[in-house]
């Protein structure tokens, strides 16, 4: 009874192995995962607009698309109506490491109008990724003619798979002052994305030069007559360059909100990138949290950025 119990183990395990072994033969396709293949790859064109996106593609590495199916493969598979069974590969921008939302509303930029793409891969060509640092690269940008966030017209989103760009057949149109606006605020998101991720613990003296003057966090906080600091104080004593305002009418009432840790780098990021130093220095001269906050900024970058400088 013992040798037929182990004579029936044995041949479950003769067929776990067969089984292990048929799965692993390299002469079959079906091993082989969508895990191994680099989708983020740009090949040349002789299309004008593909060519240009291929030169950035080949001096950074970082692809930019117009179109979220990035790839397709045959995997070699076949549905009940053996008709073959084609795999594409599209762009997942609202994944994150533990969720997924569905927030965003796109409007895809028009084939057909390709050339209206110029503006934008120049930008990121000369005025983003330039003054960049490669560890803050994105791992693609995906641009595109419209960008909605939860209903609200954006510019702007980040996600693991790519950074996705809006209104960008509109710079064709923008002067020379809104062009600037819009490609220093791009370069001023990935920067703070890239100091909050990358460089944690100096980003923090920054926001700890704000939270010293009240000894306690005031990030995002509601202000009013009783508040640290309260609702008529300005934002410079609280080493910052703005409040959220907003005016409810029917109440006749203003609200006033400090911003988010991001929102308040973002600000001094912008004012270092536009390179208006001495303009800076000379509005505030005195307001010493405010230049001690905008220097330690300029003195990070400088030293995280190799090259060019602010």
């Amino acid at each position: 009874m013992k040798n037929m119990i182990k004579m029936y183990y044995w041949g479950l395990i003769c067929c776990f192995f067969s089984f292990c072994w048929a799965c692993t033969d390299d002469s079959e396709d079906v091993n082989s995962t969508d895990l191994d293949i680099d989708w983020f790859v740009v090949e040349d064109s002789e299309n004008p607009i593909d060519h240009l996106i291929y030169t950035v593609y080949e001096k950074y590495g970082v692809p930019i698309y117009y179109d979220d199916t990035i790839g397709k493969r045959d995997r070699g598979e076949y549905n009940m109506s053996g008709e073959k069974i084609i795999f594409y590969k599209v762009l997942q921008p609202e994944y994150t490491i533990s969720s997924h939302t569905s927030t965003l509303t796109i409007k895809k930029v028009d084939k057909a109008n390709k050339e209206a793409l110029k503006d934008i891969v120049e930008i990121l060509r000369d005025e983003v990724l330039l003054l960049l640092p490669e560890k803050f690269f994105p791992l693609s940008f995906y641009v595109v003619d419209e960008l909605k966030e939860s209903g609200t017209e954006s510019s702007f989103y980040k996600g693991l798979e790519t950074t996705i760009l809006g209104n960008v057949v509109s710079l064709a149109s923008m002067s020379e002052e809104e062009r600037v606006k819009y490609s220093t605020d791009v370069l001023a998101r990935l920067w703070a994305a890239g100091l909050m991720k990358f460089h944690e613990r100096e980003i923090n003296e920054f926001f700890r030069i704000t939270n010293e003057i009240f000894g306690a966090n005031i990030y995002d906080k509601d202000l009013t007559t009783t508040t640290i600091p309260h609702k008529e104080s300005k934002p410079e004593d609280a080493g910052m360059l703005y409040y959220h305002t907003t005016y409810l009418e029917d109440w006749d009432w203003w609200t006033v909100k400090t911003p988010t840790q991001e929102e308040d780098l973002r600000s001094f990021l912008i004012e270092i990138i536009n390179g208006d130093q001495e303009v800076f220095l000379d509005k505030y001269k005195d307001c010493r949290y405010v230049l001690a906050k905008y220097n330690y900024l300029r003195e990070l970058m400088n030293k995280i950025l190799i090259g060019n400088k602010f």
